[in-house]
């Protein structure tokens, strides 16, 4: 690649158009290489799991749910429910969402179609990051020749820029809204050709590409309409007088392009939404986690982020040095830095820290009403700003180095970037889950609710309403409604609205647990209300006290069934359904024992507690209900039963029943011992789920038994670790 600023050679004919222009294809061509080169340096670990992994750490970064749930939805309300994508009831249900004020990212959703129908999704979203990436070096290297800076240190800036720690962090973050930053130097490129060139096609190509940054996200116009404006004013007073009007003319154009498209969306959506109080972030959570910090200016960025807050790394500030020391006749750098320098007070936050000075973001965030609430994203423009400033300071000391010099300037300065962002460590990558349920589900026809268990609506502005937000990402797999879901604005308050049912908020585990009964009726009105098919027990997501009463409850809701276990997923559909035809779901396991203290959750009715460690074993205690029940598929046989149990209360008796038939009483005593009873045959029915009702004669406390010295208040009845079933 050439390293001179300009196409012509004084020492040979000037070339025609159409070798200039196959010149300049060479060039982008060979930067595009390049950046791609440099991308799969930077994303090695990812690039070898292309079709099965995405970045990130399994449990630590929900985010990307929401981006799968996206491309899919795009698709799905398009083409399959002839609906409008910024209005959903598919997730956050029963409310209607409008998604205009969520990162929805319609560019991606579009665009990344071809390959999630023949690659899959997870291939679309990392051909996503992959191409976004060598978007923004080429736009970026673009827009530096544009400004004639000579290719070598233009790729190099292009470089800088593309991978910045910024970047990198959204990549860690499955932030696919905001890894395009190219939009910021493609847009400025545009304004420089309609100045340039002073024709209509130009305007009109700026204003799609303002749409483009729109339909991307709307933070880039944020960015844009500070940064276009300054610079539309610094090159049009360098222009002639004589054609400033046609310029302003055009530049007018443009913005009509833009709002004639907007019409069609999102501005219509955003005016229907405009009403909604999306309230505002608060202060704190803004200086201390959305914020850059002064500390962090200059530093090593990790190789995972796993904060909002960023740096500038260590590369581009010794850069701004060395221009400023060597570039001290460049005028047009000083443009830049001030533009730079101005995006970094805004993303320092509200407050320096720890001096407490109010910084300008104050004023930003009251002039747009609290919409913005993460000022450390403006580091992304600070650096676009600092790489220009860099780039054209160092040029004319660049064009006096010999080709040796600049091939060790640009080599020596991409190793260093990749030394610094730590691209020889692996990025972390995790591989989405998968069940079969979710398929089987996706095959079925018709809109009905699935109840994710734990239940999750998640306002991501505020309101993070239960743990199952992430199980949204199942949606492109089942292609049903959801209560769960996250959406990055909503009306403030309407997660909090799921309080006005009890065991709703019970199931997100942001409340205690209702009573059985009006558990049970509030279950069976919601689940004919909302039209809900199947519940879905994640236990390894729930505490054991909620999967505990989760499953108690399903295991014995009138009209529903169990209808099988995958992994940590319990299903339960309604009766009827075909999954329900099958008794043998819950016959006993190989070894003729199901161990308490060890999951089983698919045995469990009313009234069990929580596993948890008594007396050097894992068991469960009964008493939450006077009667407590276990379900078991048994054939019509006599049976020897053995108890695994033990007490802390004195003189305790526990009846038991087979299918309403009592069968014994057991004294059961401290310490952990073996019961045994036995169950005839005449107690089993042929067609249905035996049950076995354990009922104490009492049930005590441990503050009761210790005189209030214990704070425990749980009725307890006996430890349950194990129940072997032996056929005679």
């Amino acid at each position: 690649m050439s390293d001179s600023p300009s196409l012509e050679r004084s020492d040979r004919a000037a070339p025609t158009r159409p070798q200039r222009r196959l010149l300049q294809a060479r060039y982008y061509l060979a930067a595009g290489a390049g950046y791609l080169a440099l991308t799969a340096a930077a994303l090695w670990s990812l690039v070898t799991q292309f079709t099965t992994a995405l970045p990130g750490i399994a449990g630590q970064n929900a985010d990307y749910a929401q981006f799968t749930w996206n491309v899919w939805w795009f698709q799905h309300a398009l083409f399959q429910l002839g609906r409008d994508p910024y209005f959903t009831n598919y997730i956050l249900f029963p409310y209607t969402i409008n998604l205009a004020y969520h990162t929805l990212v319609p560019l991606l959703d579009v665009l990344v179609l071809p390959i999630y129908a023949t690659l899959g999704l997870t291939a679309a979203l990392n051909s996503w990051i992959v191409a976004a990436l060598v978007f923004n070096g080429l736009a970026m290297f673009a827009f530096l020749r544009q400004q004639r800076v000579s290719n070598g240190l233009a790729f190099l800036g292009g470089a800088a820029f593309a991978f910045t720690a910024f970047t990198m962090s959204r990549v860690s973050f499955v932030h696919l809204n905001l890894i395009p930053s190219g939009w910021l130097p493609l847009c400025l490129l545009a304004w420089d050709k309609l100045i340039e060139r002073r024709r209509w096609p130009w305007a009109i190509l700026l204003g799609v590409l303002l749409y483009a940054a729109l339909m991307t996200d709307i933070q880039f116009i944020v960015w844009l309409a500070l940064l276009l404006p300054l610079y539309a004013l610094y090159t049009l007073f360098q222009a002639d007088r004589s054609v400033r009007r046609r310029i302003v003319g055009l530049g007018t154009l443009a913005i009509i392009v833009l709002l004639a498209l907007a019409l069609v969306a999102p501005l219509r959506q955003l005016i229907a939404g405009a009403g909604a109080n999306y309230g505002e972030e608060y202060q704190g959570i803004i200086e201390d986690w959305y914020s850059t910090h002064f500390e962090d200016l200059i530093a090593l960025p990790l190789r995972y982020l796993i904060d909002e807050r960023s740096t500038l790394g260590v590369l581009l500030p010794i850069g701004i040095v060395a221009g400023l020391v060597l570039g001290r006749k460049v005028r047009r750098r000083w443009f830049w830095l001030a533009a730079g320098l101005m995006f970094l007070g805004l993303a320092l936050g509200p407050t320096l820290k720890p001096w407490e000075i109010p910084l300008p973001f104050r004023l930003f965030y009251a002039l747009v009403g609290g919409a913005y609430r993460v000022p450390a994203r403006f580091l992304m423009p600070a650096v676009f700003c600092f790489v220009m400033c860099v780039a054209l300071s160092l040029q004319p000391w660049y064009q006096h180095l010999g080709r040796l010099g600049t091939i060790g300037l640009v080599g020596g300065a991409l190793l260093f970037l990749g030394i610094e962002n730590r691209w020889y460590e692996p990025l972390p990558t995790f591989t989405p889950g998968d069940y079969p349920i979710y398929h089987q589900i996706g095959n079925e026809p018709g809109e009905f609710l699935i109840l994710e268990v734990p239940v999750g609506p998640h306002n991501s502005f505020r309101g993070i309403f239960g743990k199952g937000g992430e199980l949204q990402a199942y949606a492109p797999l089942h292609h049903k409604q959801l209560i769960n879901g996250a959406v990055s604005r909503a009306p403030e308050g309407l997660t909090q609205s799921y309080r006005q049912w009890p065991l709703i908020a019970a199931l997100a585990e942001e409340a205690p647990m209702p009573a059985l009964s009006a558990a049970r009726e509030e279950f069976a009105r919601l689940s004919d209300d909302w039209n809900m098919q199947y519940v879905l027990l994640h236990r390894d997501r729930l505490e054991s006290e909620t999967a505990t009463f989760a499953a108690g409850l399903m295991n014995t809701q009138a009209g529903w069934c169990f209808a099988g276990e995958e992994g940590p997923i319990l299903i339960y559909t309604r009766v009827g359904h075909a999954a329900c035809a099958a008794p043998d779901r819950l016959s006993l396991p190989s070894d003729s024992t199901i161990e308490l203290g060890n999951g089983h959750e698919q045995y469990l009715g009313p009234g069990w507690y929580y596993t948890e460690s008594i007396g050097g074993l894992q068991a469960r205690w009964l008493g939450r209900e006077i009667t407590t029940t276990l379900r078991v598929n048994l054939p019509v046989r006599d049976y020897h039963v053995k108890l695994t149990a033990t007490t802390i209360v004195p003189d305790q008796v526990v009846s038991v029943y087979v299918n309403d038939q009592r069968v014994t009483d057991l004294s059961i005593g401290g310490g952990w011992h073996d019961y045994a009873f036995e169950v005839p045959a005449a107690a089993i029915s042929a067609d249905q789920v035996t049950t076995i009702d354990l009922v104490p004669a009492k049930r005590l406390s441990p503050q009761e038994l210790t005189n209030g010295q214990s704070g425990d208040q749980r009725p307890l009845a006996a430890a349950v670790a194990a129940l072997q079933v032996e056929a005679h």
